[in-house]
C-alpha cells in the first residue's frame, strides 16, 4: 500500500492527506477525543431571585416595656374602685361622649400604647388574658420579645370591634360568675388567674367586644371598673 501511495501524484497524495485529518477533527468534536470516557460535570442552575415585597412590619414604635395597669395610680372618679388584682385602673367614660367611640380607643391604647419615644408600653398580660378567652391560648403565655408582641397585639386589635357598653342592672339579688384576676409580680409581668366572682352590685358597666377568632366570632365582656377585667356574663 506503501509503493501505491508513493505511486501517486504529490498533489493526490495531499489532497489525501488533508481529508484524512479533516475527517479525525469531525470525529474528535463530535464523540470527543478516543480514549477514557470523561465524566460530564452539570452546571447548576442560576437561582431565581424573588421579587415578591417583604410585608411591612407593624407600626408598634420603639422598643418599650409592658406598662401594667393593674399597678397603675387609682383615679377619684365616683366609680373608681381600688382593687391591686383587678386590670387596672377604671375605664369609665365619661358623661356627654360616646361611649362605644371612648371605650374602643381606650382599651386600644392600652393594648397598644403610644408608638413613639418616650411612649407609654402596651399592656402586655392585658392582651394574653383577652387573647385566652378569643383564640384559647394561655392566658400566661410567654411572649418573648417586642417583636412577638407587636405581631402579636397588633392582629389582635385589627380582629377586635367594639359592639356596646351598657350598664347590667342586678335587682335580683347578688350574682355568681367566673371571671379573671391579676397578681401583681415585683420582678415580671402579673400573673393572670381565674376566679369565681360573688357580687352584689347593683349595676356596673359592661362593654361587648366582637371579635374575629380563629374560626368563628367571638364575643367578650369586659367589666369596665375593673380595667376591661373579663367576664363571663351574657350581654342579649
Amino acid at each position: 500500500m506503501t509503493r501505491a501511495l508513493r505511486s501517486l501524484p504529490p498533489l493526490l497524495i495531499a489532497a489525501i492527506t488533508v481529508g484524512v485529518g479533516f475527517l479525525a477533527l469531525v470525529i474528535i468534536l463530535l464523540l470527543g477525543p478516543l480514549g477514557p470516557s470523561r465524566q460530564v460535570v452539570a452546571t447548576p442552575p442560576t437561582p431565581s431571585v424573588s421579587t415578591s415585597p417583604i410585608p411591612a412590619q407593624p407600626d408598634c414604635g420603639p422598643e418599650r416595656p409592658s406598662y401594667n395597669y393593674t399597678d397603675a395610680p387609682k383615679g377619684k372618679g365616683p366609680e373608681e374602685k381600688e382593687n391591686n388584682n383587678s386590670f387596672g385602673m377604671s375605664a369609665i367614660a365619661p358623661t356627654n361622649v360616646d361611649k362605644v367611640d371612648w371605650t374602643s380607643s381606650d382599651i386600644r391604647f392600652r393594648l397598644l400604647g403610644e408608638p413613639k419615644p418616650g411612649g407609654r408600653g402596651g399592656d402586655w398580660r392585658l392582651l394574653t388574658a383577652l387573647k385566652s378567652k378569643v383564640d384559647g391560648t394561655d392566658k400566661n403565655m410567654t411572649i418573648s420579645s417586642f417583636a412577638e408582641w407587636c405581631r402579636l397585639v397588633t392582629d389582635f386589635v385589627g380582629r377586635m370591634r367594639i359592639v356596646k357598653v351598657e350598664k347590667l342592672y342586678l335587682h335580683d339579688g347578688p350574682y355568681t360568675t367566673m371571671s379573671m384576676t391579676r397578681a401583681r409580680r415585683a420582678d415580671d409581668l402579673p400573673t393572670v388567674n381565674d376566679v369565681k366572682v360573688d357580687g352584689g352590685d347593683s349595676e356596673f358597666a359592661i362593654a361587648a367586644v366582637k371579635m374575629q377568632g380563629s374560626s368563628s366570632e367571638v364575643y367578650l365582656s369586659l367589666r369596665l371598673r375593673c380595667g376591661y377585667q373579663p367576664y363571663d356574663i351574657t350581654l342579649g
